[in-house]
């Protein structure tokens, strides 16, 4: 069964665009994560877990998942020297987070729907900052993520923080198909998996092999197979040439801004974004309109905007959303967003 739930939650492994601030919340709730040291330059923190009564796996204690984290982080940085040199250069560039979160996403979802780890990008900006935003490079542990063997553990920070960090740090995120930003971060997946030494035919390991090359790589490897057919042969092998693989995808993503097809599918996505945006605005509830507010009131994941930001605090307000009406009544004393 253990196995089974492996093999799905790796096929569900996401890439989540939020954002989060000191006191960065899940839902509704806001959780304080407490900061608990230092690893290779990399800021740990941990959240409380609160009642675990109704969790649907057995939670992991605080000191023996950032122990984990940590011989996973050592695992990478002794093993994987492709990975440290990238981390390396996140750490150049802001700050590097690494979260234990045992409440991530909801302890009301079951174990099959729950992500192992996600990388969350965030311009955090502190009120009155003056300059350019700081960029963080963050990811969350789950509570299920930490219960993974340490090297497909550490295989999977690689994913999140190296993958989706690198492409954060080249301002990517939001100029790339979601299907691309995965096929890139499981691209550095597998270079990891091979400088961990991770067994190649294992199950888990044949299952993520599939998904790289049928799901998330699709569009990659039919441009390859079509333009470039001596490097997409390079997938023949059980340890491909990760490093001829992305350079052959730099070549590739060149090729989707030249045709537009990256244009075309960014326009859809904002416009089912502006979609799901005015119905949450008409209809959501007022913890999520609460959130959206916060986001453009903090300038966190949006630009700064307090008109904007008011207009969602007051949806949130006018259906009793408590904090929604302590943050209007300081927008409304300062005059910002609104008339003094």
């Amino acid at each position: 069964m253990r196995r089974r739930q492996r093999t799905s939650l790796i096929l569900v492994s996401l890439l989540v665009l939020t954002s989060v601030w000191p006191a960065f919340a899940q839902g509704p709730n806001q959780e304080i994560a407490k900061q608990k040291g230092i690893h290779h330059g990399m800021v740990l923190l941990t959240v409380d877990p609160g009642d675990i009564s109704d969790f649907d796996v057995n939670v992991m204690a605080e000191a023996p998942a950032l122990k984990k984290i940590r011989t996973a982080l050592d695992l990478i940085y002794n093993m994987s020297e492709f990975s440290r040199q990238k981390i390396e250069l996140l750490k150049k560039a802001g700050r590097v987070l690494v979260v234990y979160n045992p409440r991530f996403p909801d302890r009301k979802k079951t174990a099959a729907q729950l992500l192992l780890a996600v990388f969350k990008p965030s311009y955090f900006r502190k009120p009155g900052a003056k300059g350019p935003p700081k960029k963080d490079f963050l990811i969350i542990v789950s509570r299920l993520g930490i219960q993974w063997p340490v090297r497909e553990l550490a295989a999977v920070l690689v994913h999140e923080l190296v993958g989706h960090g690198i492409q954060h740090l080249r301002d990517r995120l939001k100029t790339m198909r979601p299907m691309d930003l995965e096929c890139e971060a499981w691209m550095y997946q597998e270079r990891a998996h091979q400088d961990l030494k991770l067994d190649k035919l294992k199950k888990d390991m044949v299952t993520f092999r599939v998904q790289l090359e049928r799901v998330n790589c699709v569009g990659f490897r039919t441009y390859q197979r079509k333009n470039e057919p001596a490097e997409f042969k390079v997938w023949d092998n059980l340890n491909p040439d990760v490093d001829r693989l992305l350079i052959s995808f730099e070549r590739y993503l060149t090729h989707l801004r030249v045709t537009g097809e990256t244009g075309r599918a960014l326009k859809y996505r904002k416009d089912v974004k502006a979609a799901r945006l005015a119905k949450l605005y008409a209809e959501g509830p007022p913890a999520a309109q609460f959130s959206i507010g916060m986001r453009y009131r903090q300038g966190i994941g949006e630009p700064r905007n307090d008109t904007v930001a008011a207009k969602w605090l007051k949806r949130a307000a006018r259906q009793g959303h408590g904090e929604a009406k302590v943050e209007l009544a300081k927008m409304f004393a300062k005059g910002e967003g609104v008339e003094k």
